[in-house]
């Protein structure tokens, strides 16, 4: 999925450069500002495209990664087309989630970026305290995006395995995490620090003997190590690819295994999927064992009323 949003990014945005470049070498002194112009335009609506393929690929992963996990805790292994099958009747809420959040990010970044344009459109001192009030904005919306991400961070695997939509997911994450926030907080901060670390631990190398060659091979600047740069970056690029895959992958699964947790802490669910591999494996017809206990409360509520109203020998 990385790969595909990389190709199909330079698939719009190479062939626009180029032929950009190509009228504004043919055109006049007079006409290149107003081509140039357009391209900043058109720029800014090619954005739209690996955005799009961003939050789809996004979507998907989330959506077959929480399959993978849910599956894999049964003891089944899916491929990846039935992964994808199953994932494709909940892309549509998945993407509706995804593109919520980054609505939300964009929303507080241009809170923020406004209240220091509007400052410095006063005076320099206006600047001064709009960077001041803008950094402070910053930090106490860092702290609510930190609060509300962790909170909410069990929605991809409500509306995937529990079938619900965006609201009913929403409110799932929120009860599932309550008495859990520090616990889930400290697990996705944990593993986001050890796969920062490994992928600088994989990258920074690399990157550093490069420049060390290029340096060496050409110590005037004349363009000799340009080769060695080339390679050094391309090298980096794919590097960065393939960890940048492997930590989506991981911390996807991860959501999906906090989720799965939690529910056997708080619902018992780890008994439900005992008593469904039990049940598949003697070839009994099975339920799905990842359903909302709240549809189960009915057949359960009807039952309370007999057995209550045994005499308390019965119960011994």
């Amino acid at each position: 999925m990385q790969l595909v949003s990389v190709v199909a990014t330079a698939a719009v945005f190479v062939p626009f450069l180029i032929l950009t470049i190509t009228r504004v070498e043919n055109a006049s002194a007079a006409d290149a500002d107003a081509i140039l112009s357009g391209a900043v335009g058109g720029l800014l609506l090619l954005m739209l495209v690996p955005i799009a393929v961003s939050v789809i690929a996004s979507a998907f992963l989330q959506g077959v990664m929480v399959l993978e996990v849910a599956t894999g805790t049964l003891g089944e292994r899916l491929s990846f087309g039935a992964l994808w099958r199953r994932a494709a009747f909940r892309i549509r809420p998945l993407i509706g989630w995804t593109l919520m959040v980054a609505a939300a990010l964009l929303l507080a970044f241009g809170v923020v970026v406004l209240i220091v344009v509007l400052a410095a459109s006063i005076s320099p001192l206006g600047l001064a305290i709009g960077i001041g009030v803008a950094i402070l904005l910053g930090l106490g919306l860092l702290v609510l995006g930190a609060w509300l991400g962790v909170k909410l961070s069990l929605v991809p695997s409500a509306i995937v395995l529990e079938r619900v939509g965006i609201r009913t997911a929403a409110v799932r994450s929120w009860r599932l995490t309550d008495e859990y926030f520090w616990r889930t907080l400290g697990t996705l901060l944990l593993v986001a620090v050890i796969l920062n670390i490994a992928a600088q631990i994989v990258v920074q190398p690399v990157s550093l003997i490069g420049t060390i060659l290029a340096v060496a091979i050409d110590p005037t600047g004349t363009g000799s190590g340009l080769t060695v740069t080339i390679v050094t970056t391309v090298v980096t690029m794919i590097l960065s690819l393939l960890i940048g895959a492997i930590t989506a992958v991981v911390q996807a699964a991860l959501v999906a295994v906090i989720y799965i947790d939690l529910r056997m802490r708080k619902e018992g669910l780890d008994l439900e999927l005992e008593r469904h591999v039990e049940a598949r494996d003697a070839g009994r017809a099975t339920d799905d064992p990842y359903r909302v206990p709240d549809r189960a409360a009915p057949a359960r509520a009807s039952a309370t009323p007999a057995t209550r109203s045994e005499p308390p020998a019965t119960w011994s």
